[in-house]
C-alpha cells in the first residue's frame, strides 16, 4: 500500500515478471568429422601425436586419417624451423688446460644489484667456466676483469692463457691486443666470423645453457 498525491491511500498490484523462454538443450552433442589434415589447421598445427588423442579428450570431434608431419605442412615447415649448429670439435683441439679459451659477453635484463652484463670465459680441454657480471661494459671493465681471470690462472692453477678466442667483441681492439702482446708468453688472439656460431663450437652452447640459467633463476 502507499498515498499518492491527493492522500488517498491506494493498493499497488504486483507486476508479474516475464517468463523466458530458454532453448532446449539437446541430448546428443553436436559433432565435427574432418580429415587429420583440417584438424591439423584448426587446432593450431600440431604434430600427429596430439591429434590422435583429439577424439578422447573432446566431445564431437571425428577424426580421420593420421595428422601431417611437421616436414608435410608448409606453415609447420616455416614457423618451426631451428638454426642447426655444427659441434664437431675444432681440428686442433687444447691438449693442456688454457690452452685455448673463448671469452664472450652478454646482455641481460637489469638484476638487482643493477648489473646487466655478463662476462663469459670458457677453457676448451677442462670446460671450466668464469663468470663475472657489471653494470656496464667498456674496455676498463672488461680488460680489468680479463686481468683478473689471468691473474687467478696463474697463481692458483699454475697455467698461463695461450689463445682466446673472441666473439667480435668491440670492446676488445687495440689496447686489448696490447695486452695480450706484453704477457709472457704473449696470448694469440683469434676471432671468429660475425653472425657466424659454428665456429665457436661448443662454447657457443655453454654460454647459451648459462643465459637460460640466468632467465631461470632470476
Amino acid at each position: 500500500r502507499y498515498r499518492d498525491v491527493t492522500g488517498v491511500q491506494t493498493c499497488a498490484l504486483p507486476i508479474s515478471k516475464k517468463q523466458k523462454n530458454y532453448p532446449k538443450l539437446s541430448a546428443q552433442p553436436k559433432k565435427s568429422e574432418a580429415s587429420a589434415e583440417v584438424w591439423h589447421c584448426r587446432v593450431g598445427h600440431p604434430g600427429p601425436e596430439p591429434l590422435k588423442h583429439l577424439e578422447q579428450a573432446t566431445r564431437g570431434a571425428i577424426v580421420n586419417g593420421i595428422g601431417p608431419a611437421t616436414i608435410d605442412c608448409e606453415a609447420c615447415s616455416l614457423s618451426k624451423a631451428h638454426e642447426i649448429i655444427s659441434r664437431r670439435p675444432p681440428e686442433q683441439p687444447a691438449t693442456e688446460p688454457f690452452e685455448r679459451v673463448y671469452f664472450d659477453i652478454t646482455e641481460h635484463i637489469e638484476a638487482y644489484n643493477n648489473h646487466r652484463h655478463m662476462h663469459h670465459l670458457f677453457d676448451e680441454y677442462t670446460k671450466f667456466h668464469f663468470v663475472e657480471t657489471s653494470v656496464h661494459t667498456g674496455y676498463g671493465i672488461t680488460l680489468e676483469i680479463m686481468e683478473t681471470w689471468y691473474n687467478m690462472i696463474n697463481d692458483k692453477y699454475k697455467s698461463k692463457i695461450k689463445t682466446i678466442r673472441l666473439d667480435g667483441e668491440r670492446t676488445l681492439q687495440t689496447q686489448f691486443e696490447t695486452w695480450c702482446r706484453q704477457k709472457n708468453p704473449p696470448i694469440k688472439i683469434e676471432r671468429t666470423p660475425p653472425h657466424v656460431r659454428q665456429s665457436r663450437g661448443g662454447a657457443e652452447r655453454s654460454g647459451g645453457v648459462l643465459n637460460a640459467m640466468a632467465r631461470t633463476i632470476r
